[in-house]
């Protein structure tokens, strides 16, 4: 058995206590009582912002979206596995409308955290099922590093859109903690310019058939695109996210709160974190256990 501390006192034999009233705990997780949040999911009447929630407004939100389309369709999304949007994205492409997919490559999906039962096998399997069926009715690429998440309709002409932290799955759009943002006509477009180059300079494959996986190449040499005007983005030539971020923490004067799936120690947004608590401002991080 160890030697006591110098401040413990005796007790039952084999026994000891010691007051730890000036010692700092190490970083723990502690239970708290969850919040009911199954009122957020529809927006307040002058909000564009949408939470998931158990009445399936988000989905039903979506999907008539879609239906609504007359047009084209553009959808980015990590993961595909929701049965009903797959349907509507089909119909769509039944009734002429050109429908296009960035997601990402199954090489990819294979290196998600294998806790995140998002990403579960049976997952993955319902995702390449559903990608099957879309092919040879809607343009399917993918890549190793795309992840953002959004739907756009008639962006040329009557641009609408959604933005979200959700992927395409059935978990995400009704059960997960996860947040959407309605575009205005304006935010649509500029995130169609984002869509054009994901698609046409980010992705690596064309899903040409069901059993068909064509490697595909930037068209010509890589063009200087103009970073969206109102939305922000990270590609292999823009990269306006990360400062805006470090741009936000340095003006902040009281409270910060970041919400992110993981945190890299390392990442300047993180040192720059570091740096407000040393400076006084309060830090809320809203992350996995």
């Amino acid at each position: 058995m160890n030697s006591p501390p110098d401040n413990a006192k005796t007790g039952t034999k084999g026994q000891f206590e010691w007051d730890a009233q000036e010692e700092l705990l190490p970083a723990c997780w502690i239970p708290r009582n969850n919040t009911p949040h199954g009122s957020l999911g529809k927006p307040q009447e002058d909000s564009r912002v949408y939470s998931v929630e158990d009445s399936d407004h988000l989905r039903r939100r979506l999907l008539t979206c879609i239906e609504a389309a007359k047009e084209t369709i553009c959808v980015s999304s990590f993961l595909v596995a929701d049965a009903e949007i797959v349907k509507a994205l089909l119909q769509a492409s039944n009734h002429q409308r050109r429908v296009y997919l960035l997601t990402a490559s199954e090489t990819q999906l294979l290196k998600e955290p294998r806790e995140d039962s998002e990403f579960d096998q049976q997952r993955r399997e319902e995702h390449l099922r559903l990608l099957r069926e879309l092919a040879g009715h809607v343009l399917v690429r993918t890549g190793d590093n795309l992840h953002a998440k959004f739907l756009l309709t008639d962006p040329r002409t009557n641009a609408k859109g959604f933005l979200l932290t959700a992927n395409l799955t059935s978990e995400a759009l009704t059960r997960n903690p996860e947040l959407a943002v309605e575009l205005n006509r304006d935010e649509a477009y500029d995130l169609f310019r984002q869509f054009l180059i994901g698609f046409w300079e980010e992705s690596q494959n064309e899903l040409l058939s069901p059993d068909r996986l064509s490697t595909v190449k930037p068209w010509g040499e890589p063009r200087q695109w103009a970073p969206p005007k109102t939305l922000l983005s990270t590609t292999r030539g823009i990269n306006t996210i990360r400062q805006t971020m470090l741009d936000l923490i340095d003006l902040s004067d009281n409270e910060i709160i970041l919400s992110t799936y993981g945190i890299d120690a390392k990442h300047p947004v993180t040192l720059r974190l570091l740096k407000a608590l040393r400076d006084g401002r309060k830090v809320r991080v809203l992350a996995r256990p």
